[in-house]
């Protein structure tokens, strides 16, 4: 659904002073999250989809696209457990606000889906307005209590939606704040596209920013729904596009990304013209198949390392975007080069520093050295994932969009 139609369903927008007694959902993934919108149709649920989807370098599923029954979902999550996926599946029995047939609907769901081995959650929501935080908080309250293993899913708005008034009194940082307090969602999930036929949005960094502070004083992790395919004023994007959104993303300490989407939507909304999906509406690969494929695979070997670590700063080199922060005095890598890079500074779960370096330059490689580093330094192999020692004053280089990863 595009941007535009969804803002259609966020209407309500009451002064909240709601405080729900949920405890946070928690939810602890083996793999790093790597995900999509807009699954195969029931009509291309087969196992051979699923082989592809896994080929891709997907560690998650998400709900098939456009009607599905309990059968198609069960479909589905049978042969993602035969592929080695777990997959978060929709069901129209789940809604945003709890009732008496809506508890009957959501125990019918728990004992039609919760004891399968693929399951890994629900979907919920896309992009609530504050009004309707306090019933998805039911929601959330309920599942965790009924089936505490597999968590409800909930996306919101990207900052550019205040343009639309949808927030209400509320700035974007107290509507992420108000939802995370009253939902206690098992992650903060937002959607943010910035690549447009006349340039790059001004937002990205900001909604990185945000959602990445209140992520943090909430002990929640965040996830962000990135582009690929194009849409409306969005443009058509190269690899080096996607892999500055992913690694970006992961320099500001995510946890989880969703591309945006898998397969195509046309022919299901008719609103938007759409093109360049992972997979065209005929089912064919589109060339972002192997880019993403290309991206994925990075973003699951440096998650495997960033997955438990904790995000302890993030700072910039060269021109300062939008809500980017400067490197601080103390700041344990930097280089006096001219290059655009965000350092996101981490703390490993085995007491190791980890430094995630991502080149901001997307048409450019980043050629420099560090002018402050660590005495020693491991390097990490994204292809063996593993680390060996490096040279702390050797030359790097970081393609266009990518990134590298030291620890100390």
């Amino acid at each position: 659904m595009s941007f535009a139609a969804k803002l259609l369903a966020v209407l309500a927008l009451p002064t909240l002073a709601f405080a729900a007694d949920a405890p946070p959902a928690s939810w602890q993934p083996d793999v790093f999250p790597v995900t999509y919108w807009c699954g195969p149709p029931a009509k291309f649920t087969t196992l051979e989809r699923y082989k592809e989807i896994k080929d891709a370098n997907f560690s998650y599923a998400f709900p098939i696209f456009g009607p599905a029954t309990v059968e198609d979902n069960l479909k589905q999550l049978d042969y993602c457990q035969q592929v080695g996926l777990k997959a978060f599946i929709y069901d129209s029995r789940m809604s945003t606000s709890l009732s008496e047939p809506v508890k009957k609907g959501i125990d019918g769901m728990i004992k039609d889906y919760a004891d399968k081995p693929a399951l890994a959650g629900y979907f919920i929501a896309d992009e609530p307005g504050p009004g309707g935080f306090p019933g998805l908080a039911t929601v959330v309250k309920y599942l965790h209590e009924k089936d505490p293993a597999h968590p409800g899913f909930i996306n919101l708005l990207p900052t550019y939606a205040r343009g639309a008034g949808v927030f209400g009194k509320l700035t974007y940082e107290q509507y992420v704040q108000t939802y995370t307090d009253i939902v206690h969602p098992f992650a903060i999930s937002y959607d943010h596209y910035h690549f447009t036929n006349g340039g790059d949005g001004p937002e990205f960094f900001e909604n990185l920013d945000t959602v990445r502070k209140i992520s943090l004083s909430s002990h929640t992790p965040f996830w962000n729904i990135i582009l690929v395919t194009r849409h409306g004023d969005y443009r058509n994007l190269t690899q080096a596009e996607m892999s500055y959104e992913a690694m970006q993303t992961l320099a500001y300490g995510g946890k989880g990304l969703v591309w945006f989407t898998y397969w195509s939507p046309t022919g299901y909304d008719s609103t938007t013209v759409w093109s360049h999906s992972i997979i065209n509406p005929d089912g064919s690969h589109d060339p972002h198949y192997d880019m993403v494929k290309a991206v994925n695979g990075n973003v699951l070997s440096f998650g495997s390392q960033l997955l438990t670590a904790t995000s302890a700063s993030v700072y910039q080199f060269g021109p300062l975007p939008s809500h980017g922060t400067l490197p601080p005095a103390d700041a344990p890598i930097a280089t006096k080069d001219a290059v655009q890079l965000s350092v996101g500074i981490f703390k490993s779960a085995d007491n190791h520093t980890l430094g995630f370096i991502a080149n901001r330059d997307y048409k450019t490689p980043a050629h420099f050295t560090l002018s402050t580093h660590p005495s020693t330094i491991e390097a990490f192999d994204r292809t063996t994932r593993k680390w060996s020692q490096a040279d702390p004053a050797a030359a790097l280089d970081i393609p266009p969009g990518d990134a590298i990863l030291f620890r100390w």
